[in-house]
């Protein structure tokens, strides 16, 4: 993969290359037919995840002691023919060994007696209609039909056929639904009728945002055993950091037909995004090779580097185009640094269009992300059904919407981060903002209370703010107080523990990718090689013991017999009946020694006990390693030297790594926190935090925040931080400790994982967790050195009462 999967993801694909194994095998060994889905919320990267599983499915995956499964090929069915090309397109972008030959789109010419191996073929809805070329087989050039060519595969069993349903962008829906819902039947069920029937495919994989959508489309479909769903938290998604924290939402309260003050404003917004891209990147140059570099379409590379955030312009369907073009005019009003050719649009026409003095000119939705020349997109509905470009940062919508789904499907469209990962300290560069005028804001208030609970697999964003304020360091505060900031004691820990093993050979790819270590990978395996040796030696009892264990299949037969008064009284037993283990059932314990090893280490020491390469030599090695994988000792004592050897890597390059950009220091960082242990961090101090300034009721009615002086952070307008207290008690609190005289500022901590928060260790019920306390207030002792106190009200009647009190 060009990219590195996320832990979420890494476990998705996991879980889904063993649903596959389980489907081939009782396919060709049973003709048993199964269906499994992936479920995860926009923004998780389904088609990213697809890839890492097809990749895997072509040439095996030593990460997942994954074979390569022979002969199978994949057929991916969606709605819509631009939501295929933006799945095939982005399935080529992220995968580096499966090329453009590999990804056929199925048109109207199609001609294949069988689906070919390794490939993966794109149709959809349209296609394969009943008055479709493809279905209806007439004339000489259309000798066969699609069907005959998925009858053909099944039937002759050169290839394994697998169906991949796109079921992750259901908003969009066919204009003949009960047409849709037939062709799927028949790929899935197969059809009965007619001289030649179609039989069922074998396999099918639903790809989809709810588990409810996949199983809507398998109702009613016979004949087919289900193996467990992989299913992606939303949790996950969100501490990730592919997803952007905030969505800033604008509704004018009066607007005109086409109001160009608010074109203007979101170009004002494109701007002031883009300058802080720019100060963003100055600070951290190696920025500029983090984005996946475009594949080969036919079309050159741009040369601009970096984030280039992008304006997207919604129009209604009928909009003037000597409107578009006045807008125009006022973006480059606005902008007028924008190039001449940054303005594209992906109306269905697929033409270039005239808007007033302009030529736009057409551009398919997948490439606008790597064409990042283009910085301003004009757009009907392509924006809702499916497209998504991580950069698009500022929307502008004069399309009216009512429909609470449709409203957060198009919300949910731009929420991905443009690096994958979080910015910490500055909320402009995790945010996105629209501009809505025509949208129903009753809906709006509706999302905006409910987005924490995502449904229709729209993902959860942690705030969505209406008109909010930017919130930067208060020049009030003195450096002394920011400099104590800085050396407080903070603690973090990852959502989720990372293997051990993963973690240590992760460390050994940074260290080896950044220049730090660069033999790093190689030491770390012949170090583990060396620690296996050790282990064999330490267990060479046990080991031979569990040698004849991976070699032989051995039995107790017992005997029964029935008793006069009823039921059964064993009679006598024959102990230690053998069967040989074939080539297989050794390779299947050996792969589940590679899963606690790690597979390169494997290899390697496979290599190092079979020096001559020989047959037989590397299955006794096999034996030996799959033999010392069973033996937990051992694999505890590996987990230990593994710790050790991450503790030691760290300790050693702590410098190398310290002089790394900040963002290089986070994946560093990353594999430090998710040991499933508390680990003390640095805090970084906030550049820029985007603020509510009111508080919205459900009668349309809004109340400004209360305000406070001495927050290190504050609005540049009069020096004060608007704060939404959840309780009078915390405002309470805030004024009692203003009023000291000692008290010179304040800081609100975030209450989530970030790096600009205060983490404090509490342990309960024998977990230690983490705690976030509300308040830090920085005051100045007698002898002149600031000082800080952590201030967290919080009730007696709670559980937690206690160990946070004990952790602080």
């Amino acid at each position: 993969m060009n990219i590195e999967l996320k832990e979420y993801q890494i476990k998705a694909v996991d879980d889904a290359l063993t649903n596959f194994n389980k489907a081939v095998k009782r396919w060709h060994e049973d003709d048993e037919k199964n269906a499994f889905s992936l479920t995860a919320a926009t923004g998780a990267g389904k088609t990213v995840m697809a890839a890492a599983v097809f990749e895997s499915l072509f040439f095996g995956n030593a990460d997942f002691a994954f074979d390569p499964i022979p002969n199978i090929s994949l057929l991916w069915f969606s709605d819509n023919p631009a939501l295929n090309a933006q799945s095939r397109y982005r399935i080529n972008a992220v995968s580096d060994r499966i090329n453009s030959t590999r990804l056929v789109t199925v048109e109207n010419d199609f001609q294949q007696e069988e689906f070919e191996a390794g490939k993966i073929y794109f149709v959809n809805t349209q296609k394969l209609s009943s008055t479709a070329l493809l279905t209806r087989g007439h004339g000489d050039k259309h000798r066969q039909t699609f069907w005959d060519t998925v009858r053909n595969t099944i039937i002759n069993g050169n290839t394994t056929l697998c169906l991949v349903l796109d079921e992750a962008h259901r908003g969009m829906r066919s204009q003949n639904v009960t047409e849709r819902e037939t062709i799927i039947t028949r790929l899935i069920n197969g059809h009965t009728g007619g001289i030649d029937p179609i039989p069922a495919i074998p396999i099918v994989w639903g790809i989809s945002a709810t588990p409810e959508r996949f199983d809507i489309a398998m109702r009613g479909k016979q004949g087919r055993a289900t193996l467990s769903n992989v299913e992606v938290a939303i949790k996950d998604v969100q501490e990730s950091g592919l997803i952007k924290d905030t969505i800033i939402v604008s509704i004018p309260d009066d607007v005109g037909h086409f109001d160009m003050a608010l074109v203007r404003h979101g170009a004002e917004k494109l701007k002031e995004v883009t300058e802080a891209w720019d100060e963003y990147t100055k600070a951290n140059p190696e920025v500029l090779a983090a984005d996946i570099p475009p594949v080969d379409e036919g079309m050159s590379l741009d040369k601009y580097n970096g984030v280039q955030p992008l304006m997207v312009l919604q129009v209604a369907d009928k909009a003037n185009p000597d409107d578009i073009g006045t807008a125009i005019d006022m973006i480059y009003e606005a902008y007028p640094k924008l190039p001449t050719n940054a303005i594209a649009h992906v109306f269905g026409d697929h033409k270039t269009e005239d808007f007033g003095k302009y030529k736009v000119p057409h551009i398919e939705p997948q490439y606008v992300e790597d064409r990042k020349y283009i910085r301003v997109l004009l757009a009907k509905t392509a924006i809702s059904t499916g497209w998504d470009c991580p950069r698009a940062e500022v929307m502008v919508s004069f399309r009216p919407a009512k429909d609470k789904t449709h409203i957060k499907q198009l919300l949910g469209r731009m929420t991905r981060t443009p690096l994958a990962c979080r910015i910490h300290g500055n909320d402009r560069l995790n945010s996105v903002d629209f501009i809505l005028p025509r949208f129903d804001s009753d809906a709006v208030d509706a999302i905006i209370s409910d987005m924490e609970e995502p449904d229709d697999g729209v993902i959860a964003i942690k705030h969505v703010l209406v008109h909010p304020r930017e919130v930067i360091p208060n020049p009030d505060v003195p450096d002394e107080v920011w400099e104590k900031f800085a050396t407080l004691p903070s603690y973090s820990m990852a959502g989720r523990k990372i293997a051990t093993m993963r973690r240590l050979m992760k460390l050994a790819l940074f260290l080896s990718s950044d220049g730090i270590a660069p033999n790093c990978v190689e030491s770390v395996i012949q170090q583990l090689c060396d620690v296996l040796h050790g282990l064999c030696a330490r267990y060479s009892v046990k080991l031979e013991d569990e040698k004849e264990n991976v070699r032989k299949l051995h039995l107790e037969k017992r005997i029964y017999e029935r008793k006069k008064s009823g039921g059964y009284v064993m009679v006598g037993r024959e102990r230690d009946i053998q069967w040989g283990a074939d080539r297989h059932s050794i390779d299947y314990t050996y792969k589940q020694a590679k899963r606690k090893f790690g597979g390169d280490v494997c290899d390697a020491y496979c290599d190092i006990l079979a020096p001559d390469g020989s047959d037989s030599a590397l299955i006794d090695g096999r034996v030996t390693i799959a033999a010392l994988g069973r033996i937990k000792e051992a694999e505890e004592d590996l987990e230990s030297e593994a710790k050790k050897l991450i503790g030691k890597l760290l300790d050693t390059h702590r410098i190398a790594i310290k002089n790394l950009p900040k963002s290089r220091q986070d994946t560093y960082l990353n594999i430090k926190e998710s040991g499933g242990i508390p680990v003390l961090v640095d805090i970084f101090p906030p550049k820029s935090w985007l603020r509510p300034t009111v508080t919205r009721h459900a009668n349309d009615t809004q109340t400004p925040l209360p305000r406070f002086d001495k927050h290190l952070l504050c609005d540049p307008n009069d020096n004060q931080f608007p704060e939404k207290t959840d309780s009078p008690w915390e405002s309470d609190v805030i004024n009692g400790e203003l009023a000291h005289a000692t008290t010179i500022a304040w800081y609100r901590n975030p209450s989530f994982n970030s790096r600009e928060s205060l983490g404090i260790v509490y342990e309960m019920d024998g977990e230690k967790k983490i705690m976030r306390p509300d308040f830090i207030f920085f005051g100045k002792a007698h002898d002149g050195t600031i000082t800080a106190s952590i201030v967290d009200p919080h009730g007696t009647q709670y559980p937690d009462s206690l160990p946070k009190l004990q952790g602080l």
